[in-house]
């Protein structure tokens, strides 16, 4: 998705809608959450309601009910704004050449001994592998990682813990060496590269990489 930080979206700032639908792509959610987002300047109830059928109309979450009570889950409209990076596009001969490094550093971390991962598959989806689109506001990517033969789940624990520098959880703690490490180096601070774990059957993807 193509936007500015500045630009309205169902009559609030990108960043802060963006901000919003990032601390819910884990679940579901209420009205109730609103409370808790006072960057949305929705002061009413009124205002809350119209907020909340304006998503669904505009495609954005979906409503469901259980045992009576409503909650929203975010649709593939509000995941695309949640990876949006507010960044200038880049031509689409840029952008090649961004995937092209990209995939030599695959080359390299399937074949060092030091990554205990390496990628199976890489899918594009949104701009990048629109045949239409003349540009790029970010290549959205969804790399699958798989841990290299020879290695199990608790070896590849024990070297996470022994080299994730700083933790803010137990999860990122003991999944340093087979998630973060590897996809840090693949980024490479590559502001156009946005990495997804999002399953790809949400989206409209081409296999470019396994």
């Amino acid at each position: 998705m193509r936007v500015n930080s500045s630009d309205k979206i169902l009559g609030i700032e990108a960043k802060h809608l963006r901000k919003f639908f990032k601390d819910h792509t884990s679940g579901q959610f209420n009205a109730s959450s609103i409370k808790y987002w006072p960057e949305l300047k929705l002061t009413s109830e009124e205002k809350i309601v119209k907020f909340f059928e304006d998503m669904i109309k505009e495609g954005y979450v979906n409503k469901k009910d259980f045992n009576g009570s409503a909650y929203y889950e975010l649709e593939n409209k509000a995941l695309s704004l949640v990876n949006a990076k507010f960044i200038k596009p880049i031509s689409k001969e840029k952008a090649t050449k961004v995937v092209k490094e990209l995939l030599e550093r695959v080359e390299t971390l399937n074949t060092d001994k030091y990554y205990i991962v390496r990628v199976e598959s890489i899918y594009a989806f949104g701009s990048y592998i629109d045949k239409d689109a003349k540009d790029c506001g970010d290549i959205d990517l969804i790399i699958n990682l798989k841990l290299k033969d020879g290695i199990n789940y608790d070896e590849s624990v024990k070297i996470s813990q022994e080299r994730c520098p700083h933790a803010s959880n137990f999860l990122q703690k003991i999944s340093y060496a087979t998630y973060q490490e590897p996809l840090k180096f693949l980024k490479n601070r590559n502001r156009y590269l946005s990495f997804s774990s999002d399953d790809k059957d949400k989206f409209k993807c081409e296999k470019i990489y396994g």
